[in-house]
């Protein structure tokens, strides 16, 4: 039997390197005869630039830049034949703050420009940008005055419009400030070197759908003051529609990340790809499916939300153009969770098989992980061939 185990994170819990050779251990113990292809991914978040180091057998660099609050701190990202890999989260990541400290007003990408700038100083040709998990809700602003663009405010009591003050604060408090952008000193080594964003979610920027609303929340934002930062995103979407000619929020992904992918494709024309796809893409996968018998999967996860583009409805849209077939291994299955066999996925198996407090979630997940990949295997010694065992 030839298998293809092909995670992603179980964001909080594993890693998609630590999913994927735990799956891999367990499923030799009972097969030891197969060959087996392992190919941790991500897409785009937390865990995708291991993974992409790990298949591309790249390296990685340490540097010391800002992280959400301005202190210093050591990140890294990695290299693999002269392009950059660079995960936002390093430096402008939730991981890299306590939940009290969660705070967007504050929060800024700075530090991810500076990774930025640091790759581009390596002489790296182009740049793949993860920009999952990030603390921000800035809109890329940090990220681009580290790379040489510049913010103005109108002098205060002045009647005269051409009269400006450069913003030095970051935050997403200043989009409300911001009157003028300055993009004539960006570093000029970044022209020539491509940006491919690898992002999971298509949001816009402003709107009930955009990045303040959605996942301002999750980064420290309440009710009452949600409507505060939409409206300096309001205002920041204005500007670059006034100033560049670009309505960003008919650019799909313009309010991933706090609103990073807007500034990536207006400054620095970016482009802003499925990280599901661009991963696919990177490791081959739709040459090392043609003879792959079996195909294991999964996520932290499996909620609605893995019905619009995330990793595992990515991986079967391709699987279902071969003969493979395909099992997801997850941490846990929310309500309609049946809806990803419309898909085409075969079989589903969660590591949580009884009511679990949120707490424990994070407690022994490597061996749930490990329980589930054996129950999985017992399933498949019950058929007399693997379509047989998967039909259940």
């Amino acid at each position: 039997m030839k298998v293809m185990i092909i995670p992603d994170s179980f964001k909080g819990t594993l890693s998609s390197v630590e999913v994927s050779s735990i799956i891999k251990d367990e499923f030799l113990k009972h097969f030891p005869s197969s060959d087996i292809i392992e190919i941790p991914i991500g897409d785009g978040g937390e865990g995708t630039l291991a993974a992409i180091i790990k298949a591309k057998n790249g390296r990685y660099v340490d540097c010391i830049v800002k992280d959400p609050l301005g202190r210093n701190i050591s990140a890294r990202y990695g290299i693999y034949e002269n392009v950059a890999v660079i995960e936002m989260a390093e430096a402008s990541g939730i991981m890299r703050l306590k939940p009290n400290e969660l705070n967007p007003f504050e929060a800024s990408s700075f530090g991810t420009g500076q990774m930025i700038l640091h790759a581009v100083k390596n002489g790296v040709s182009s740049i793949l940008l993860g920009i999952g998990g990030s603390a921000t809700n800035d809109g890329g602003v940090g990220m681009a005055k580290a790379l040489g663009v510049k913010f103005f405010t109108k002098k205060p009591n002045s009647n005269d419009n051409s009269e400006f003050v450069e913003i030095n604060e970051e935050g997403g408090k200043i989009l409300s400030e911001i009157d003028f952008i300055d993009i004539n000193v960006i570093n000029k080594k970044l022209k020539n070197i491509p940006i491919t964003v690898i992002c999971d979610v298509n949001n816009p920027l402003t709107g009930l759908n955009g990045a303040t609303y959605v996942y301002g929340p999750q980064k420290g934002l309440n009710s009452i003051l949600l409507p505060f930062l939409e409206s300096g995103m309001e205002n920041y979407k204005n500007l670059l529609l006034k100033q560049f000619g670009v309505n960003v929020d008919l650019i799909k992904g313009a309010g991933a990340a706090g609103g990073i992918g807007a500034a990536l494709s207006v400054f620095f024309n970016a482009t802003l790809k499925s990280g599901v796809d661009v991963m696919l893409d990177l490791v081959e996968f739709d040459s090392l499916i043609n003879d792959i018998d079996l195909v294991i999967s999964g996520e932290g996860e499996l909620d609605n939300q893995s019905s619009f583009g995330k990793l595992v409805t990515g991986i079967s849209k391709r699987v279902n153009k071969s003969d493979s077939k395909l099992v997801l291994i997850v941490g846990s299955a929310k309500e309609n969770y049946e809806k990803i066999y419309d898909f085409g996925v075969d079989a589903l198996i969660s590591t949580i098989t009884y009511p679990i407090d949120k707490d424990e979630i994070y407690i022994n997940a490597n061996e749930r992980l490990r329980k589930a990949t054996n129950s999985l295997c017992r399933i498949l010694k019950v058929g007399v061939s693997l379509s047989d065992a998967l039909e259940f």
